[in-house]
């Protein structure tokens, strides 16, 4: 397999070209051959995506007497050898949506659960329409996504102008390229996230922000409303911190505001900047005291956060969140050895250390973490009300593999890590050599999860 990476990474090859070939590759590979629903709510996933489209199949013709979860349901038809008549032999019955044991929802056209589900709705419904079969359209669905969302990351890897390499390594991530390949409405999200941080990464190397970029970061506002998931809305607190920044160095740039003799105007502004920042995290106090109220107030909450983070209330036998954040989409099904962790872990702290380091400011590396931290505190907060009183330390703590809901956020250590102030690098590893370790990486995690799952699902 060294070889054969070798053999492919030529030494002049572009990042945003080597992550297209192999997100192409490996989705295809995952979107052909991994167990349908292979995704967490995999098939409420997909009866969304049918159902938006008019054509949602009856699935407890095929053992889904819920529309859950997991591949369970799979395992007589894996072991039976029945994969290829079950699933592309027998056409599907369509179904009215309404009557099904989950609702969709297909009225609520501002909801992320609507907007995260048109691309593999297109594509399932090209599916059905080439062969009205359960297979074609969770293939075809797959498949289009997966082309669409890859190309869309190319586009986003190729205009970036710093931390090119760290973003196609979190992007050919199980977790994340498992998405693209799936009907999940997480693609979406970490596509627009992916987006309006490279607007503010390029405008902070630039020290300025154009119009465009202004206008970029507004007219993602309202797309963001309808097309991700609340917990990434925090991503925007990053953004008015680009603006802040970007607004200060042009203005220190300008030495001729201070020169004729408005230095006043320009200490004015920057105390204008300070008071938003203060009235900002006022508000933000405010609201988070409100939140929190109803469950024990701010620091039980906190409490019960650094609990979940820190240790297993339920299932001791659970994989958690951390080894969804990156290794494995769906740890419970595709039986991922913890060593992974490790290993990606290692590679994403690898490529920063080898990242060119681009800006020298304490706030931005500060500001880039506490949203970070604010990220995994919104996550946390959509499970306030989850959990089982009665069962001691289950009330309010991050239950099943939530992690993937954080992987967008590791997009910001690039700011938070590309400082000059923190230059370090291996002399000796140069990016040729740097891009042979992802490959190998990444092929041997998405082979690895892609076999692990289809044993488990024939011996377990």
């Amino acid at each position: 397999m060294e070889n054969l990476v070798k053999q492919t990474i030529k030494p002049s090859m572009k990042i945003h070209k080597f992550y297209l070939i192999l997100a192409i590759f490996f989705g295809i590979l995952m979107s052909v051959f991994m167990p349908f629903y292979s995704e967490p709510d995999g098939q409420y996933h997909f009866m969304k995506s049918t159902a938006m489209v008019g054509v949602a199949p009856d699935l407890s013709r095929y053992g889904e007497v819920t529309i859950g979860t997991g591949v369970d349901s799979q395992k007589d038809f894996y072991k039976n050898g029945e994969v290829i008549q079950e699933y592309f032999q027998n056409k599907v019955v369509l179904v009215n949506p309404e009557l099904l044991p989950r609702g969709m929802d297909l009225t609520n056209f501002t909801s992320y659960t609507f907007s995260g589900h048109i691309i593999p709705a297109i594509g399932a419904w090209v599916g059905y329409h080439i062969s009205p079969t359960l297979g074609m359209m969770n293939i075809i669905g797959r498949l289009f996504s997966t082309f669409i969302y890859s190309i869309g990351m190319y586009f986003i890897i190729k205009f970036l102008k710093y931390g090119k390499l760290f973003f196609a390594t979190v992007a050919l991530s199980p977790v994340i390229l498992g998405s693209f390949a799936s009907f999940s409405y997480d693609s979406l999200g970490f596509i627009l996230v992916a987006l309006l941080s490279m607007i503010c990464i390029n405008a902070i190397s630039e020290k300025r922000i154009t119009g465009k970029q202004v206008l970029s970061i507004i007219l993602l506002a309202p797309i963001f409303y309808v097309a991700v998931k609340p917990n990434l809305f925090t991503i925007f607190l990053f953004a008015i911190l680009s603006i802040i920044y970007c607004y200060i160095q042009e203005h220190r740039a300008s030495q001729s505001a201070y020169a004729q003799g408005r230095a006043r105007k320009a200490r004015k502004i920057d105390r204008s900047i300070i008071f938003i920042l203060l009235v900002a995290f006022g508000v933000g106090a405010i609201s988070l005291w409100i939140i929190t109220s109803n469950y024990g107030g701010v620091l039980a909450v906190i409490n019960r956060l650094v609990f979940s983070l820190g240790f297993r209330f339920y299932f001791t036998n659970s994989p958690g969140d951390v080894i969804n954040v990156l290794a494995s989409l769906y740890p419970t099904i595709n039986y991922i050895p913890t060593a992974m962790v490790a290993v990606w872990g290692g590679l994403v702290l690898l490529i920063l250390l080898q990242e060119k380091k681009f800006h020298d400011s304490s706030l931005l590396s500060l500001g880039a973490f506490l949203v970070i931290l604010l990220g995994v505190l919104s996550t946390y907060i959509g499970f306030l009300g989850y959990g089982d009183p009665q069962q001691a330390g289950l009330q309010s703590v991050i239950q099943g593999v939530q992690g993937r809901y954080l992987t967008p956020f590791l997009l910001l250590l690039v700011p938070l890590a590309l400082n000059k102030k923190f230059d370090f690098t291996f002399k000796s590893l140069n990016q040729n050599r740097l891009l042979i370790i992802i490959a190998l990486v990444v092929s041997f995690s998405h082979v690895q999860v892609l076999l692990n799952t289809l044993y488990a699902l024939l011996n377990l």
